[in-house]
């Protein structure tokens, strides 16, 4: 089987907060302002006002989705940015609330950060000049003339000298939320003259400042120079900093000053920090935010689609979308959800070739384990895959639908029996960036081949006798081998080499050549399994009568010894095969991947186009579809599942298809999910990925269990 969707495990914890309510519960807040008598915060996509006493917390007004509230000096007017369908534009209402006044109109996202001390005009973060590029902008408060720039070539943040002459800012943010960052993106403060453009650096060692708030001779930050963020104060004429909170666990998220105060967030509470005392105190909230997003609702399933799989013949497929099993109907349109757990996630079902059961992974304990559920009574068999479970993928079936083969996260090749309920660890990779096995059965389940990647990381092609418990390496482990799938007929085995594809396509960083995509060729060569099997080839190069490869045996038989005498090259273009589909006997297709014909342009993606060939004319493939997505071929080789664009076609491998020919209609398949149920499984998966994928096995002395009951409370009750 093709891998037909990436495993990305895309985790959303922001959106699961927002239904928290109780004065005691952590609420995930944005950014946040102050004035004389109240907090203005975004939560849950609104900008909220409460007193600075505290309290119930009341809406600013019942519009589109908004953020980053910025009260003016006289504390009269806020400032903030509404979505509008494209992109977040600024807007102003009085601070008690009512009809907002839109100041700006551009396509691209505004985000206020300040007023000029005067009152007039809303500074506000934006890349509308340069793309990439973020600036400070300034716009009339009265909305008579268009935004101007600041002469600063990038910045973040700022608030003004009391003169307005002079404005403090960020000209770097730093790394998101990365804890004691100290690389070349670090933040610090600058002091720009707007009349002269001079600039000060006020002193940093290569820690961050962030949130620069001027009142009087002092600007106050949030900094990171003890580790965590804390609030500090530094003085315009010493230069001194001064520590002026003291966290050591959770630290400071976002601050804002007034003239008596500053407001900050941390460990998901408002806090207000007293400048005359120079102290803090924690303001109980209460918010009562929209909770419809928590009712039980039915949602379109191909939105969230995961993988897709068909069966045997092609007359069901097997969906993993929105963490469900669904088996679709082809020939009526009808879908049933074997599964419907919110609270669990099921994923890459795969369809047994017998047709009487699904197979996939099923986190409903807490970790992933196989099940086996029957097709024909929904009984479930639960096999426990390992003491501490991991991530798994690459889910495929033995031809006698006995035996299941998958790869874990940890390197592995794991093999599992369904009779006995048990899985077996088969083979591992020394190679961290071993991303696919390409396991496969030969046709009679006796054997399992792989492509595995040694430490030099070159693909090595493997075979499994799985009679006698033993792996037989098959290529030299020196060229670069993958891809290896059986001939339906028993006879043959194929895999594709390449002189040059180490140059991109390995996975990090500098190995991932993307400008060197366009010159990778591999060739495809077959292999034959037993020595009394006549070549595919003559010795020019032309199809041997007495190969009959469509044809087949009646059991695979391989003669390992003198294997590699037996290799043959095809004669066959040279492409960057990406996939071997093996089809009926002696004919199979073959995945490319083709580059634009403006080699270098990184922006144009490859197209991918699938090939048909016969082995009884080894020096001819034809073009059988071209411009698809994911793709699938049935066990029995008699239809191809294919995506393109956002369609889904099965159609018969017997000849190309015609356009839209087997075009399925999917819009009708939904699933019923539960978003809190949905949310709370998400979060712990996320712990279990930041537990198996952090580089760091004592997580930078973190506690993930202590985490995860930590910040399990900004999730919905």
């Amino acid at each position: 089987m093709s891998k037909v969707l990436a495993f990305l495990p895309i985790l959303f914890l922001s959106a699961a907060s927002i239904f928290a309510q109780t004065t005691n519960a952590p609420l995930l807040i944005g950014r946040v302002s102050v004035n004389q008598t109240h907090i203005a915060f975004a939560y849950a996509g609104k900008i909220w006002l409460v007193e600075r006493s505290g309290g119930t917390a009341r809406r600013l007004n019942n519009a589109g989705a908004e953020n980053n509230p910025a009260f003016s000096p006289d504390g009269k007017t806020i400032a903030f940015s509404r979505w509008n369908g494209g992109d977040f534009d600024i807007y102003i209402s009085p601070a008690t609330g009512g009809e907002a006044k839109r100041l700006t109109f551009q396509g691209e996202d505004d985000l206020p950060v300040a007023w000029t001390p005067d009152g007039q005009a809303v500074v506000f973060e934006s890349t509308r000049d340069e793309e990439g590029v973020t600036r400070l902008h300034k716009v009339a408060a009265n909305g008579g003339a268009l935004a101007e720039s600041l002469p600063l070539p990038q910045a973040f943040q700022g608030s003004f000298s009391p003169d307005g002459k002079q404005i403090a800012y960020n000209p770097r943010t730093g790394f998101g939320e990365w804890r004691y960052y100290r690389g070349g993106s670090t933040a610090p403060i600058y002091i720009a003259d707007l009349q002269n453009g001079a600039i000060e650096k006020l002193p940093n060692q290569n820690y961050n400042d962030r949130f620069p708030m001027w009142l009087g001779d002092k600007i106050y930050t949030v900094s990171d120079r003890t580790g965590v963020f804390n609030l500090f104060s530094i003085d315009r004429k010493t230069k001194q900093a001064k520590q002026l909170t003291t966290f050591d666990g959770q630290g400071i998220r976002t601050a804002a000053a007034t003239s008596d105060a500053i407001v900050f967030v941390q460990n998901g509470r408002l806090n207000l920090f007293d400048l005359a005392t120079n102290q803090s105190k924690i303001i109980n909230v209460s918010v009562s935010p929209d909770t419809s997003e928590l009712k039980p609702k039915t949602v379109p399933a191909m939105r969230f689609l995961e993988s897709i799989s068909p069966s045997a013949s092609g007359d069901k497929l097997a969906f993993g979308a929105r963490g469900e099993v669904l088996i679709f109907d082809a020939a009526n349109g009808d879908t049933k959800n074997l599964t419907n757990t919110s609270g669990a996630a099921e994923r890459y079902p795969t369809i047994a070739p017998d047709g009487k059961s699904v197979a996939y992974f099923s986190d409903e304990t807490g970790e992933y384990a196989l099940h086996v559920r029957s097709l024909e009574n929904d009984s479930v068999k639960k096999i426990s895959i390992e003491k501490q479970p991991s991530f798994y993928r690459e889910l495929a079936w033995s031809p006698d639908s006995k035996k299941l083969v998958f790869s874990d996260r940890q390197l592995n090749l794991w093999l599992a029996d369904v009779e006995k309920g048990a899985a077996t660890k088969v083979d591992a990779s020394g190679y961290s960036a071993q991303e696919n096995w390409s396991a496969n059965f030969s046709p009679d389940s006796r054997f399992l081949t792989y492509a595995k990647r040694l430490k030099n990381r070159a693909g090595t092609i493997y075979i499994r006798d799985l009679a006698n418990n033993k792996n037989i390496q098959i290529t030299d482990g020196v060229a670069h081998a993958e891809l290896p799938v059986f001939d339906a007929n028993g006879k043959y085995l194929y895999f594709v080499s390449s002189p040059n594809a180490g140059t991109s396509e390995f996975e990090w960083g500098v190995l991932n050549g993307v400008l060197a995509n366009p010159l990778i060729v591999r060739r495809v060569h077959a292999l034959i399994l037993a020595k009394d099997t006549p070549s595919l080839l003559l010795p020019n190069n032309q199809p041997n009568p007495d190969a009959k490869p469509n044809e087949v045996a009646s059991n695979t038989k391989i003669d390992f010894e003198n294997l590699q005498r037996r290799f043959v090259d095809l004669p066959l273009p040279l492409r960057d095969y990406s996939q071997i589909l093996a089809r009926r006997a002696g004919k199979f297709f073959l995945v490319a991947s083709e580059s634009p014909n403006t080699p270098g342009d990184v922006s144009v993606q490859n197209s991918r186009v699938i090939y048909s060939f016969d082995a009884a004319q080894p020096s001819k493939i034809e073009k059988f579809v071209e411009g698809v997505g994911g793709y699938e071929l049935t066990r029995d080789g008699s239809k191809l599942l294919y995506q393109k664009e956002r369609d889904w076609f099965l159609v018969s491998t017997d000849a190309a298809p015609k356009a839209d020919e087997g075009k399925l209609n999917l819009q009708k398949m939904e699933v019923r999910v539960n978003p809190a149920e949905e949310w709370r499984q998400m979060f712990h998966e996320s712990m279990r990925i930041m537990r198996d994928w952090f580089y760091d096995p004592n997580y930078h002395g973190q506690n993930l269990a202590a985490l995860e009951r930590e910040y399990a409370a900004y999730l919905p009750t």
